[in-house]
């Protein structure tokens, strides 16, 4: 997927996505193992945002909504990359 590039965080819009959205993040995983993923997801909670989670994304967070509760979701997802 990314052949020149490696970012440090990969945020993906996983509503409304459904099945492309985890055979994406899937992929990404095989691919990627080390760099994270920020799913973004209008409901936390949901059954949308526990499939991104089984599929490989680090973290799920509630989106629209604050800039901060985003930044905060990136921080997380890089320090979860750098623990491992």
């Amino acid at each position: 997927m990314l052949r020149h590039s490696k970012p440090d965080v990969v945020l993906l819009d996983h509503d409304g996505h459904g099945r492309v959205a985890n055979e994406l993040l899937a992929r990404w995983r095989l691919e990627h193992v080390r760099i994270p993923v920020v799913a973004l997801s209008r409901f936390e909670a949901s059954r949308g945002a526990m499939a991104a989670r089984r599929h490989g994304a680090s973290v799920v967070v509630r989106w629209p909504g604050p800039l901060k509760r985003l930044l905060e979701a990136i921080a997380r997802a890089s320090a979860l990359a750098h623990s491992e």
